[in-house]
């Protein structure tokens, strides 16, 4: 048997001045520059990102992790890490933790924190909101906390979740949003109920003041639709309740419009207490709304980055340069000398010049999530996160959806094809296949077991005639085109690739291959939590993208690069490696 060797793979360079991008990725929130016209700052799944000559950079303190949401009043940012870690920005580039008297009422610390808010006046002022725990207010900048909780306790524990804050302003006193029993704010030393008109029970997503307009607010609501009230909230009436009553983010315009998201139908602006018409995104999310100074909006978004939105609630372009926190789902060569494919959570990408810079590949897709790009007989076909197969219509610039027989098997793990042209696809119901792209989609799980949510598989090379599905019940095979499937591992399996004649099985920490009798163990990441999630050869060497980077097989086992997850891998020649990441978009590695 031929092992694949680690020789040759010295590795050159990372990525950055070769390969940067495609942009995106989920953004939570934004803070906008002291002039209010552009952001500067967007909390981000994947890091806290600064924007510096108009681009996006990451700010180091942070790393990839998931920056929650981030307040800004004059030189002082609060940022929410995790669940429940609040940095304070002290000076220059450095952050001090603050967690001193962030203690519930029977002095337990705080889980997690689901809102946060800056004084615009009195910058060492700031609050959070706690989930189950009330509200927190620090006068010196987050030293030290007092929890604010008389008067909640006896309106239900679902007034201790606090969603959404309203510093005071002028006349109009603290007011919090909680999840379940609506609006309250702080006078003589207590929380009272808040809001004539309102519902008696319901839950608050977002408060939005407008600027220079204290008394001015709008209200977006988990159940109850879209509010406005005139009079600092004392009394409110509800302008839309929508196809979901959902609104996600909420936000007033300098001239005095509401912006407002509704989740599975898109965004409403709302004038003169009335709302305007639907201009449908039906799916797309938005996190949160900013109002630019000069008009309009700033969504933030998932997946999607941060746009523009003008004042009738249409895009008017994406603000996403530099902005790496997308996860890298696929990489394939395009057909032209130096072009590449690649798809993440927001969309497909197109480059002419080796990933260097990246076009969006979008029209026609419904949701945008690529798990899987492939090529067959000159079409490209993409497998989708929830929506199905597309294949890419290059005459008119557009993917045509392919999943009719699917049902609601339509999230694509993995995808292959045999020696016949048919393509199978793992499903979260089971592999399902096509005999050709003018034809429906067949079931072809026979013998295999239910209650797996997750099939991955692979196609042995060259002959193209076995087809091998792996899921949490076992490991199985089909030579008869899905009609029976034979099991042959009885063992929990998450991800499937055939490389250089052998079946190579992912299984949580480690990677093997299959001999024909049994799995033999050749790879075990160090942390038991550190998946496998893609290996690659490029000659006789092994390269392996796990949770936390990239490394090189064989005998001699060591970690490559460590600047992100790996989630997919391209060879290309037998110099180059396209790494797919969970973070920093796409890297290219140069070997030697």
């Amino acid at each position: 048997m031929k092992i694949l060797r680690a020789i040759l793979a010295t590795l050159l360079i990372a990525g950055g001045a070769l390969a940067a991008g495609p942009y995106g990725g989920t953004v939570n929130n934004l803070v906008l520059s002291s002039n209010g016209i552009q952001p500067l700052y967007a909390a981000t799944e994947r890091g806290l990102y600064i924007v510096a000559n108009g681009k996006w950079t990451r700010v180091d303190y942070f790393g990839l992790g998931a920056v929650r949401e981030i307040a800004r009043s004059g030189d002082k940012l609060l940022a929410l890490k995790s669940l429940s870690d609040i940095y304070v920005k002290t000076s220059g580039d450095k952050w001090r933790l603050s967690k001193v008297g962030l203690k519930g009422p029977l002095g337990h610390s705080i889980d997690e924190i689901l809102s946060l808010a800056v004084d615009p006046v009195l910058s060492r002022r700031l609050y959070l909101g706690s989930a189950g725990k009330g509200a927190f207010v620090t006068v010196n900048g987050g030293r030290d906390w007092d929890l604010l909780w008389e008067g909640l306790e006896e309106n239900g524990p679902a007034a201790g979740h606090v969603s959404a804050i309203l510093v005071p302003r002028f006349e109009r006193d603290l007011i919090i949003g909680t999840k379940g029993e609506g609006l309250f704010v702080w006078r003589n030393k207590s929380w009272r109920k808040l809001g004539e008109g309102l519902p008696p029970k319901f839950k608050v997503l977002a408060l939005a003041e407008e600027p220079g307009e204290p008394a001015h607010l709008a209200m977006g609501t988990q159940d109850a639709g879209l509010w406005e009230s005139d009079d600092s909230g004392e009394s409110w009436r509800r302008l839309r309740t929508g196809a979901y009553n959902m609104v996600s983010a909420v936000s007033i315009g300098v001239d005095g419009s509401i912006a407002s998201f509704f989740p599975g139908e898109g965004f409403v602006i709302a004038r003169d207490g009335r709302a305007g018409r639907v201009q449908r995104l039906p799916y797309t999310f938005v996190n949160s709304l900013s109002p630019a100074k000069g008009g309009g909006w700033y969504a933030s978004m998932t997946h999607d980055g941060i746009a523009k939105i003008a004042g009738d609630g249409k895009i008017e372009g994406f603000l996403n340069n530099g902005l790496e926190a997308t996860t890298i789902k696929s990489i394939v060569p395009g057909l032209d000398e130096n072009s590449l494919w690649c798809g993440d959570m927001n969309g497909v990408f197109y480059s002419d010049d080796g990933g260097e810079n990246w076009q969006t590949r979008d029209e026609g897709l419904i949701t945008g999530a690529a798990m899987q790009l492939m090529w067959l007989n000159g079409d490209l076909y993409i497998g989708d996160l929830g929506q199905g197969v597309f294949i890419w219509l290059p005459e008119d610039g557009k993917w045509k959806q392919l999943s009719e027989g699917l049902g609601t098997s339509n999230t694509i793990y993995k995808m292959d094809y045999d020696a016949g042209g048919k393509i199978y696809v793992g499903t979260e119901g089971g592999v399902m296949r096509l005999d050709s792209k003018d034809k429906e989609w067949v079931r072809a799980s026979t013998g295999l077991p239910e209650g797996v949510n997750k099939w991955s598989l692979t196609i042995n090379k060259p002959e193209r005639d076995t087809v091998y599905a792996g899921g949490s019940k076992g490991l199985f095979v089909t030579k008869d085109v899905g009609e029976s499937w034979r099991e042959i591992l009885h063992v929990p399996v998450d991800y499937l690739e055939w490389l250089e004649n052998y079946l190579w099985v992912g299984i949580d920490n480690t990677l093997g291959f299959y001999n024909g009798e049994e799995l033999v163990e050749t790879f075990a990441a160090a942390d038991e939590n550190e998946n496998v999630n893609v290996v690659a050869a490029v000659g006789d060497s092994l390269f392996i993208g796990t949770d936390k980077g990239l490394y090189l097989g064989g005998a001699e086992i060591r970690m490559l690069w460590k600047g992100a997850g790996v989630v997919s891998l391209l060879p290309v020649g037998g110099d180059r490696l396209y790494a797919g990441t969970d973070g920093v978009g796409v890297k290219l590695f140069k070997l030697r």
